[in-house]
């Protein structure tokens, strides 16, 4: 998982919307789904299907962000 650091938190409020730094968030998890899927695909143990499981669930976290704060369509 990719965690932002201070500075880049700092920038990102004054350069992107609410919702660009949603979709910019489930870019990145959605990209990190597919790797933690081919690891998985690749070498399927208990702590692979768990990452697995916790990529989705950051993507499950973001969609319900981006639907509370009304971009829902």
């Amino acid at each position: 998982m990719t965690a932002r650091t201070s500075l880049e938190a700092a920038v990102m409020l004054l350069s992107e919307s609410p919702g660009e730094a949603m979709a910019s968030d489930f870019r990145a998890a959605c990209v990190e789904l597919a790797d933690a899927e081919a690891v998985c695909r690749s070498r399927d143990t208990p702590a692979t299907r768990r990452r697995v499981e916790e990529c989705r669930d950051r993507i499950d976290a973001i969609l319900d962000m981006w639907n509370a704060a009304g971009h829902a369509r």
